[in-house]
């Protein structure tokens, strides 16, 4: 019995990194398309973009620590959508990864 569960263990975790796989290379091709009609975002655009609709302080603090990816021009914020997009992306990778090791 425990050969079979360490078998589908690893069966599984297998069909984990396939499909991770799949995504990367499902979101690289998507932002290399987006990059042909890429998009720069001012703090506004961006706080409207964000699935919850952060407030203006948090963005501010995710750029004082470096965590989110800008672009300063004098004293203006800039966002590049592609970039936005991956960060948000793979913030929430690396959140699912932690959910996934929490069952292990």
């Amino acid at each position: 019995m425990k050969h079979e569960n360490d078998f589908f263990a690893k069966e599984l975790q297998g069909l984990r990194n396939e499909i991770r796989e799949w995504q990367d290379l499902l979101i690289q091709h998507l932002v290399s398309s987006e990059r042909l009609s890429d998009k720069w975002l001012s703090l506004n655009d961006l706080i409207a973009y964000l699935p919850d609709r952060t407030s203006r302080a948090t963005v501010y603090g995710w750029v004082s620590q470096g965590s989110i990816p800008y672009h300063k021009y004098g004293k203006k914020l800039t966002f590049l959508k592609s970039e936005i997009d991956s960060w948000l992306y793979h913030g929430n990778k690396e959140k699912d990864d932690k959910k996934i090791e929490m069952f292990r």
